[in-house]
């Protein structure tokens, strides 16, 4: 997720500013992390991968999540399809833009290709959740 989304644009990243893996954050509960962090623009990412994050543990996350943006944080949640899928990361990508205040102007076929690469090197491929859980 770090490598799609603040890796140069020449390797296939989006290039948004370099973010902070495992940002600490403090909240009345005490310090909580986020995944991929962005500071200065109180932005923060969860991969939400489904080994570790199953169905039951999602009220303990939520609350989390609640505590964290209660801090005044944006929190996405990205989820492996988000990475994988094509049109799901350019919708990534505007969101979090729109957040960031930050224009997105790709033209560059190219770009896409360097992108693909990088997509297949980092992520293993989309399966099925029914194939993963069963």
């Amino acid at each position: 997720m770090a490598l799609m989304l603040t890796g140069s644009r020449r390797l296939g990243g989006m290039g948004f500013p370099r973010g902070v893996l495992n940002w600490p954050v403090q909240t009345p509960g005490g310090q909580r992390y986020i995944d991929l962090g962005l500071p200065e623009y109180f932005t923060g990412m969860e991969y939400k991968g489904r080994r570790f994050h199953p169905e039951e543990r999602s009220s303990v996350d939520d609350r989390r999540e609640n505590a964290i943006a209660g801090c005044g944080i944006t929190l996405f949640n990205v989820w492996h399809e988000d990475l994988a899928d094509p049109q799901l990361f350019r919708q990534l990508v505007k969101d979090v833009s729109r957040v960031l205040h930050m224009r997105v102007r790709i033209r560059s076929e190219e770009f896409w290709f360097r992108q693909s690469i990088l997509r297949s090197r980092v992520l293993p491929p989309l399966r099925r959740y029914d194939d993963i859980a069963g």
